[in-house]
């Protein structure tokens, strides 16, 4: 109700650049924190993850967040997603918002909130297509709507990532040790271009080698919560 009666006043566009300059600057105070917590976490389980898409390019180009990031992409295999999972990060500060789970209930994305933070989980499976090949998902707003839009409809399209897989190795981030790819370079340079070690303001990911957007008329996603999740995600 206050974000709408704010948009009313002040219109989606100021209200958009507040938004961001505010969670830059919780990403100033409270970023590398939210990855140290994250980390501590998955280590105490024993589990897989990696930092994934513009946290990912930070980490192997600058070893810290690219410039005026505003938010924390990691990954991990949907076979690992549990409650304890949700519990052990709740207990750290995060604030489970959202999940957005594909129809098919292969695929998802869990976001939280940390002081402020955006902190997504992106959920991969290995070898559906290939053994030497883990593939995760994003979701997108349908072709004619903004995300606000995409979410009081609850429905979003599906781009499905693909990533060469060889197994993980850990790094050094900011003050950190974190775990990305082992193959890092090779995801990057498909996904970014060839100067993908070059900073250019504004460039996302899109390539093809890496991306494969589903017909909205084949699969579509929509938003679920905590418990139906777990109730539909296939393991």
């Amino acid at each position: 109700m206050l974000k709408q009666i704010a948009r009313n006043i002040l219109g989606d566009n100021i209200v958009k650049r507040i938004n961001t300059k505010i969670q830059r600057f919780a990403m100033l105070m409270y970023g590398e924190k939210a990855i140290a917590e994250f980390d501590t976490v998955f280590r105490s389980l024993k589990l897989d993850y990696w930092l994934a898409f513009g946290t990912l390019l930070g980490a192997y180009r600058e070893k810290d967040f690219i410039k005026n990031d505003d938010d924390i992409d990691t990954a991990m295999y949907c076979t690992d997603i549990t409650p304890e999972v949700i519990d052990k990060l709740e207990e750290k500060g995060f604030i489970f918002e959202h999940a957005i789970l594909t129809d098919d209930n292969l695929y998802c994305q869990i976001s939280f909130k940390y002081h402020g933070v955006s902190f997504d989980i992106y959920g991969f499976r290995k070898g559906l297509s290939s053994e030497k090949l883990i593939t995760g998902f994003i979701p997108r707003a349908l072709h004619d709507k903004n995300w606000t839009e995409a979410f009081n409809l609850n429905k979003f399209k599906i781009l499905l990532v693909n990533m060469n897989y060889d197994g993980f190795v850990d790094t050094h981030f900011k003050n950190l040790i974190v775990s990305i790819p082992r193959n890092s370079e090779v995801f990057l340079r498909k996904h970014y271009g060839d100067d993908f070690m070059t900073p250019i303001p504004g460039k996302k990911g899109s390539s093809r080698e890496t991306i494969c957007e589903i017909p909205i008329e084949k699969l579509t996603a929509s938003i679920v919560t905590r418990e139906q999740l777990f109730e539909r995600l296939i393991k």
